[in-house]
């Protein structure tokens, strides 16, 4: 929340997470439907997949397609 107070950026086409281990948890911090994110590709471990799927869905966002270790999702 501090990185998006201070920056002058509130809109955000596309956010890419890869963390090492910490995705899901900054995931959750970020509120997906306020930044207008139209794109988001995240790493995860091949676990608990249906997690980011959820949240996703909350902020109207599908599952698109994945890789190995990427989600990736959009509007």
């Amino acid at each position: 929340n501090t990185l998006i107070q201070e920056s002058e950026i509130k809109k955000f086409d596309l956010v890419c997470i890869d963390a090492e281990g910490y995705d899901w948890s900054i995931l959750q911090q970020i509120n997906l439907t306020e930044l207008e994110v139209k794109m988001l590709i995240i790493e995860y471990d091949g676990v608990n997949e249906q997690h980011f799927i959820d949240f996703c869905l909350k902020h109207n966002m599908h599952l698109r397609n994945k890789t190995v270790t990427n989600l990736i999702f959009t509007v």
